[in-house]
């Protein structure tokens, strides 16, 4: 893996424990020019403003779709508008072939089930460095499976979801999106629309039930 000796690894995870290992997993194969774990938002910020001043490297994005606070679609977007180069292999346990499908929108390199072994890991490592899309067994299996099943709900109503579940008001909520309390509520009747739920509680329960959010 010639060209990745060239990268820099960033581990995107707040399982601080899994993202320490595989970080001590991958610097055994020595794969990658060096390695780096952030646990938040704030901390992959940090690494990618320092990082466009004093390192021009390539960086190869790790991360897991369920994020606190937000799914890992919008944070490759908001990495992608720091530095358009990145690589990305999202490693999730990801079940759900609607989530799957929206994580193919955004065009990662490589997505492997963390149920896998690390057979699938590096494969996917190869793959990357070769330039080729990669999608695991397990990955394919699934999309094999559910070939036609459609993800009734948005990136955006995703990740005002993930908020609603962690049990912040529509006020906390809008502060933290930076929304008006009332684009919330319109989202959130929306949402409830879409899944014919009548309560919020309905409406988080069948976000985990399909695996939407963690």
């Amino acid at each position: 893996m010639n060209t990745l000796q060239q990268y820099n690894a960033i581990i995107i995870d707040d399982h601080v424990l899994f993202a320490e290992s595989l970080s001590s997993v991958l610097e055994r194969f020595k794969i990658f020019k060096s390695i780096h774990i952030c646990k938040t938002e704030e901390e992959v910020t940090s690494f990618f403003l320092h990082k466009s001043i004093y390192d021009q490297s390539g960086t190869l994005v790790i991360l897991d779709y369920y994020m606190p606070g937000k799914n890992g679609l919008s944070m490759i977007k908001e990495i992608r508008m720091m530095d358009k180069k990145i690589k990305t292999l999202f490693l999730s346990s990801v079940a759900n072939p609607m989530i799957i499908n929206e994580m193919l929108q955004i065009r990662p390199d490589a997505i492997v089930n963390k149920t896998e072994g690390i057979e699938q890991l590096l494969e996917a490592l190869k793959h990357i460095d070769r330039k080729e899309q990669y999608l695991s067994d397990f990955i394919r299996q699934v999309l094999e499976n559910h070939s036609s099943v459609q993800n009734p709900l948005s990136n955006r109503e995703i990740e005002l979801l993930n908020l609603f579940a962690a049990g912040l008001s529509i006020e906390k909520i809008a502060e933290t999106l930076y929304l008006s309390p009332l684009t919330v509520m319109t989202h959130k009747r929306n949402m409830m629309k879409k899944t014919k739920s009548k309560t919020v509680l309905e409406l988080v329960a069948f976000a985990r039930k399909n695996g939407l959010i963690e």
